[in-house]
């Protein structure tokens, strides 16, 4: 607590957007232990007299203290800040199971209008083909499990821990696996959980998105062209409109996928944020039960949302390659394949299917790795910086405010109060403006080629899996409604 003659001062230091608490010398409170490693080297609040080191441009954490103070952590911090994060979690689980509960009653009240009589299949378009749009592209996201060890040796090349794959791959398994594969696999798969919670949430909501938003954007315009079309008097010709033409169709392609991956990120940046700073840092802990209230008693909200703008900067142009590209390949190889006599053109073959979008995905995986790798290097940095020692408010009510509370007082501070504190951060735009300028043009390319290798096949991979979930409920698979 802070004494009445101590006149507290606004302070730029190495982490996040928190008021740190201080203590006069004489009264420091008793070391507290970590309670997920016991150990209380990590909370020990005998902190040096030494001044703080300068700032990297990464971190911009508002300390108050007063001449000679210490800033310390206490235990009430670390039960409040637990408690926080369970009832975002409780809420999130709760907000999950009003969503299943409302989707589940409109597919009971949209069951008719959604499957063909005739056939029994679902109608395209409809709800509950949207529904397994959803479940494919959760189905999809469990592909990056499989190339999580490229992933692991290209985040680590990218933040100069190795400087090649080959390198890092030779000293991840001969030094820090003594050359034993069962030492290597923990290894290589390091950061898979938070990888398929991540990927399988924003797969689902990319997927579904994508479609919901290309059948408003394209398709219904296209369906009353064609309803109006046969109106007509039989000897009148149709006349082309904007939605026939295939450019205006690649640009409705662009912002379906670019609108629906922005909304999707919001769900990947915190597994994204978790499954580097596992694959990236030794002292990280790699499960989830103690690597989340990790980040959250360092960094709060702000930790798992800081890489939310490099995610950005590299899912955006990554989707919007990915879907455009796809959706053009696909209808061009499947119009080959049909001149060659290879698949039918009324009657396709599942493996046939299959394989133009295997080839079709492997295509547009290549343009995706080239269009989105800076801004993964820019992310795998920004990731690997380790967060700063956080504390608390310094007076008796405040000991212990939740760090998302904190970081709005904060927030308020750097705007009101301390105005243009020199050096100042300016947020997570210029987190990424500092990393561009560290890195330089040369370093954004770092791990190009291993990244390549994994995009291409996990592009490739996810259109399968995909088109063959589609393929498997009855659906027709990706591009088969836009070829007819």
């Amino acid at each position: 607590m802070l004494t009445s003659t101590q006149a507290p001062t606004v302070t730029q230091l190495h982490g996040r957007n928190v008021i740190a608490a201080v203590c006069t010398p004489g009264h420091s409170p008793t070391e507290s232990k970590d309670p997920q490693t016991g150990d209380s080297s990590a909370y020990s609040t005998n902190f040096p007299t030494s001044p703080a080191p300068a700032s990297d441009g990464l971190t911009d954490v508002l300390a108050v203290k007063a001449p000679g103070a210490q800033p310390f952590i206490t235990p009430m911090m670390r039960t409040r800040e637990r408690t926080c994060l369970r009832r975002l979690v409780t809420a999130a689980a709760l907000a999950a199971a009003v969503v299943l509960l409302g989707a589940c009653c409109v597919w009971l009240s949209t069951a008719d209008a959604s499957v063909d009589p005739a056939t029994g299949r679902v109608l395209p378009h409809t709800f509950q083909y949207f529904v397994y749009c959803f479940l494919g592209g959760v189905v999809a996201g469990t592909v990056h499990v499989f190339v999580t060890p490229i992933d692991v040796l290209k985040c680590r090349v990218q933040v100069g821990e190795y400087h090649s794959f080959t390198e890092g791959f030779v000293q991840l398994y001969r030094a820090e696996a003594d050359g034993s594969v069962l030492r290597a696999l923990p290894l290589f798969f390091r950061g898979w959980v938070p990888t398929v919670w991540g990927y399988c949430i924003q797969g689902a909501l990319k997927f579904s998105l994508y479609e919901v938003l290309k059948y408003v954007l394209l398709f219904a315009p296209l369906a009353r062209k064609h309803a109006a079309d046969e109106l007509r008097a039989p000897a009148e010709k149709p006349s082309p409109t904007l939605y026939d033409a295939r450019v205006f169709q690649v640009m409705m392609f662009l912002l379906a996928s670019s609108s629906a991956e922005v909304v999707a990120d919001l769900g990947l940046a915190p597994w994204e944020a978790v499954k580097i700073r596992m694959q990236t840092s030794s002292t990280f802990p790699t499960s989830l039960h103690a690597a989340l209230p990790r980040m959250w008693e360092a960094e709060g909200l702000h930790g798992f949302y800081k890489g939310l703008v490099p995610l950005w900067c590299r899912q955006v142009p990554y989707t919007m390659m990915k879907f455009a590209s796809f959706e053009v390949i696909v209808v061009s190889l499947a119009a080959a394949f049909h001149a060659a006599g290879l698949l039918d053109r009324d009657h396709p073959s599942t493996m046939g299917t299959l394989l133009v979008s295997l080839m079709a995905g492997m295509l547009a995986g290549v343009l995706c790795g080239l269009v989105s790798h800076p801004a993964d290097t820019v992310l795998s940095k920004l990731n690997q910086r380790s967060s700063a020692v956080v504390a608390v408010g310094g007076g008796s009510g405040d000991a212990g405010a939740p760090l998302l509370a904190t970081a709005i007082a904060a927030a308020r501070i750097n705007s009101g109060v301390s105005g243009g504190i020199p050096g100042g951060s300016s947020g997570a735009l210029h987190d990424v403006v500092v990393v561009v300028r560290e890195l330089g043009w040369h370093g954004v390319w770092k791990g190009l080629a291993p990244r390549l290798l994994m995009v291409s096949a996990m592009t490739a991979l996810q259109w399968v899996v995909y088109d063959g979930f589609k393929v498997l409920v009855g659906l027709p698979a990706s591009g088969s409604v836009a070829r007819h």
